[in-house]
């Protein structure tokens, strides 16, 4: 519950009711502001009733118009030939088998559910001929240590279980790299998904379009790029990092890609070049997006030239600032694909073109990566990996070339704002922002965006008091009050640090040649001091006793050991473990504990 004082703040920005759920949990007392304020867009409101030691009631009301799809049909009945064909369910978790069992049947297939293989290879040869066993299901359980060639190694032993089509229901990040052909659908499992894969796992032709957020199906995304390929697109953006990742998407969809590291390189290229569309970043040194936006439109020979512009901030009002501009159209960073392609789709028009090619020694190279996790602490690989087209080969670059560029970044924020430059200091921070979204590093995205908000406040007070200065205004800002508004940066930069520390160690993992580089100052770690592993022995049993009943006083107890493992090697192991407790992830937790173990012991 909460305090009666404390509720009248408690929807004010940087703000949280309780003080001390930011040293524990995190967080930036923005997400009621946000959705105080998305609720009132949606004619809403959002409110709250409370009693401490009680609990609290949060009552939020929006209004919503009725789907025009709303008698659509997206998954289309399994034809008439395939009903009542057996399919072996292999799973060992009660709800989960249950929710298998009732789809299949709605499916009008039969699931025969079984405990292993050795179960499965029974269940085949009770029937002579074998003619009405489908499909092999396997649901691999979560923190399943087993990587799927071992359990495809485990089937072939079994003959009559080698002949079925095999599906898998994987937890993120397990795939099988096997001359044999297997589907794989990833947990939690979506019913449009492994509809997909029966199908397929069938020999049927039907498939389930898949509807994104732009309404648009992967056929029609696939249509598009080969309407569109051979194109010239200019991206315009300060950030090289992600120029690199704009160019590598268009490039594999055959568009020709130029780049342009601000508003007036891309004037001087589009006279003596000619494009198809513009990429447009807003926030830019030199010459920033809308102005540059402003000078195509006053060409005559640019008018009618599309300028799609790019922005983080995707509210109403930048949105029509970007519209009185001259921009045709807009695209949220970092870019969501599917979004993409269809505003490319809607704005170059298809033509008979030569698409750009791929190198083929890249493609090469490509193909010889080995394969990355879906996630390391700090690092949304699965998520990024998808905005860089799956090329694991540019995604390791591009953290090489991060760790390169940012490294001691809280550093030099701090020094712009000892110097009360806010306005550099927005601007990095803007950068930062935008680079770590694209690379999935989500939670250092979140962190620099508060530095990035509290700055552009503290530039427009600047703005303001320079303004009035030179009309002979009266606005003021004490230099107490800029100090006190400084000093909030300082618990900011605290909490950046360690998102890029943590951030350095995983790219560490992914990108080794990455690891080799001169760590700065900033992102240096203490010397690790030794540890008597016989002396915390009994404390990490308690930790796996607490785990394995799945008890939430885990985590604080974590809490209590946190300062011995917070060193070396040990950080991968402790991150990883503090993650899985911070989620109620118990199985994986235990796994990543016993790891950990395991490591002291060897020591």
């Amino acid at each position: 519950g909460i305090d009666n004082h404390r509720i009248d703040t408690l929807f004010d920005a940087f703000s949280q009711a309780d003080a001390t759920t930011t040293r524990k949990y995190g967080g930036t007392g923005l997400g009621l502001t946000i959705s105080k304020r998305l609720s009132e867009l949606m004619s809403g409101d959002i409110r709250v009733v409370s009693q401490p030691e009680r609990g609290s009631t949060f009552t939020l009301t929006a209004q919503f118009d009725l789907s025009e799809r709303s008698d659509q049909t997206f998954i289309p009945p399994l034809p008439v030939s395939v009903h009542d064909r057996r399919v072996l369910l292999l799973c060992f978790e009660g709800a989960q088998q249950q929710m298998l069992e009732a789809t299949l049947r709605d499916w009008r297939l039969q699931p025969v559910s079984v405990q292993s293989l050795d179960q499965a290879q029974a269940a085949m040869a009770l029937e002579p001929g074998h003619c009405d066993n489908a499909l092999l299901l396997i649901d691999v359980p979560a923190g399943a240590a087993a990587p799927l060639e071992s359990i495809l190694e485990e089937l072939s032993r079994h003959a009559l279980l080698w002949s079925l089509p095999v599906i898998f229901l994987s937890q993120t990040g397990l795939r099988a790299e096997t001359a044999r052909e297997v589907l794989v659908v990833d947990r939690p499992v979506k019913r449009s998904e492994l509809y997909d894969a029966v199908a397929s796992a069938l020999g049927q032709t039907l498939r389930v379009a898949k509807f994104d957020d732009a309404g648009q199906s992967q056929q029609a995304r696939q249509r598009i790029q080969k309407q569109i390929a051979g194109a010239r697109v200019l991206v315009v953006d300060d950030v090289i990092i992600n120029q690199q990742i704009a160019a590598e998407i268009l490039s594999r969809a055959g568009i020709h890609v130029s780049v342009a590291d601000d508003g007036q390189q891309a004037l001087d290229l589009l006279e003596s070049e000619c494009f198809d569309l513009v990429l447009m970043d807003l926030q830019m040194p030199v010459l920033g997006g809308l102005e540059a936006t402003q000078q195509i439109r006053a060409r005559p020979h640019l008018e009618q030239l599309p300028v799609v512009a790019m922005t983080a901030n995707v509210i109403k009002g930048v949105i029509e600032e970007c519209r009185e501009a001259g921009c045709n159209d807009y695209l949220s960073k970092p870019l969501e694909m599917d979004r993409l392609w269809d505003v490319l789709g809607r704005w170059i028009p298809a033509a008979d073109r030569t698409p750009c090619r791929m190198d083929s020694a890249a493609q090469e190279s490509e193909a010889s990566e080995l394969s990355l996790p879906e996630q390391l602490p700090g690092i949304e690989i699965a998520t990024a990996l998808a905005r860089v087209g799956g090329n694991a080969a540019l995604y390791r670059t591009l953290l090489q070339d991060f760790q390169r560029q940012y490294q001691g970044a809280d550093e030099q924020l701090r020094q712009l704002i000892l110097q009360r430059d806010y306005a550099d200091t927005r601007r990095l921070a803007h950068g930062l922002k935008g680079v770590a979204s694209n690379l999935g590093l989500m939670d250092l995205a979140l962190a620099t965006q508060v530095i990035e908000h509290q700055a552009k406040a503290l530039s427009e007070e600047q703005e303001a008091v320079a303004i009035g200065a030179a009309v002979g205004s009266s606005v003021e800002v004490s230099v107490e009050s800029t100090e006190k508004s400084a000093a909030q940066f300082e618990p900011m930069l605290v909490d950046l640090y360690h998102h890029l520390a943590r951030v350095e160690r995983s790219i560490a993992q992914v990108a080794p040649i990455a690891s080799r580089l001169a760590p700065s100052h900033a992102l240096s770690e203490p010397d690790a001091p030794a540890i008597d592993y016989a002396q915390i022995k009994p404390k990490l049993d308690a930790l796996a006793l607490l785990i394995n009943e799945s008890n939430a006083d885990s985590l604080d107890h974590y809490e209590q050991l946190k300062p011995q493992l917070a060193y070396g090697a040990l950080l991968a192991y402790s991150e990883q473990l503090e993650s899985h407790l911070n989620s109620f992830l118990f199985d994986q937790a235990g796994a990543a504990l016993s790891a950990l173990q395991q490591h002291l012991e060897a020591q």
